[in-house]
């Protein structure tokens, strides 16, 4: 028997063993299922549709949302749900005393309802006056 084995035909500690397949390299098997569903995906069905978008079509919202949780890398799935919305990104580069302000806002606007909205829009729409300093309120150090 080879000495890189026991007497069951295991390989021995500290052996690697044959290399075997390079890692990331597809399984053969793989390769051919995948090639066979990507040609019955784009047969054409007597109605001229194609087959695989025709089946989507059919699907409900949570089977859709299924369906392409279950294609898609995860990789994936974990660097979208990463994105902070764009609240977050502005509540992240904000102060301290601007986050306090904002959630102070969130608060009124949820007692007044769609009525604070209403309100901030009207106020924001207000021309705001120029300020205008006169002679005797300047600062007059000479330069």
């Amino acid at each position: 028997m080879n000495d890189l084995r026991g007497p069951g035909g295991r390989f021995l500690p500290g052996n690697p063993g044959s290399p075997g397949r390079p890692l990331g390299s597809p399984h053969v098997l793989a390769e051919i299922i995948k090639k066979d569903v990507l040609a019955e995906w784009d047969r054409v069905l007597p109605s001229g549709e194609r087959r695989g978008p025709a089946a989507l079509a059919k699907l409900t919202e949570d089977q859709f949302i299924r369906a392409a949780a279950g294609i898609v890398p995860r990789e994936l799935w974990v660097t979208a749900q990463r994105q902070p919305s764009a609240l977050e990104a502005a509540l992240s580069n904000a102060s301290p005393e601007e986050q306090a302000l904002a959630a102070e806002c969130f608060t009124l606007i949820s007692k007044l309802g769609p009525r604070a909205v209403e309100l901030l829009r009207s106020e924001a729409a207000k021309p705001v006056e120029a300020h205008t300093e006169s002679p005797s309120q300047s600062c007059d150090d000479g330069h």
